[in-house]
């Protein structure tokens, strides 16, 4: 288990694609630490690698949104929200699925943002808010990342 906490300490923050399983164990006992759930602090704080795009975390744990969320500035997916970005919001809900969602703002840049999702079966976490400057002004664009 202490191999396997060491990898997921380093995502986002060293690697840029990862896939880990439990291998000789019973999947349904095996259980991640709030620590390591709370991992998307990492990217916010501008500790991540160039260019990352997603963080699957499989599973039927109960997952504790205080615990991941802690620390982070993050906007819910309300009205407001979903009128702001509505194509965006659409193609996210068809393409990767629904549960509580978030946008989790960047400390060292507001216009960058993570989309976490809290789902029954998956906590996902994906690189959707680009910094964009068009005719002299700022602001976000949302999308789903390529892989």
């Amino acid at each position: 288990m202490d191999h396997f906490r060491w990898w997921l300490e380093k995502v986002p923050e060293n690697l840029i694609d990862v896939s880990l399983s439990p291998v000789n164990i019973d999947p349904h006992s095996f259980i991640l630490s709030p620590e390591i759930l709370s991992l998307p602090q990492n990217w916010a704080s501008g500790k991540s690698v160039f260019d990352f795009k997603q963080l699957l975390l499989w599973g039927s744990q109960v997952r504790d949104q205080s615990i991941i969320t802690r620390g982070l500035e993050m906007r819910p997916w309300d009205d407001d929200f979903r009128k702001e970005a509505r194509g965006f919001c659409d193609d996210f809900d068809r393409c990767c699925g629904s549960g509580l969602l978030f946008q989790i703002s960047r400390q060292i840049d507001p216009f960058e943002s993570l989309t976490l999702c809290i789902s029954e079966d998956c906590t996902s976490i994906y690189a959707t808010g680009k910094r964009i400057t068009w005719g002299g002004k700022t602001y976000t664009n949302y999308s789903i990342p390529s892989l």
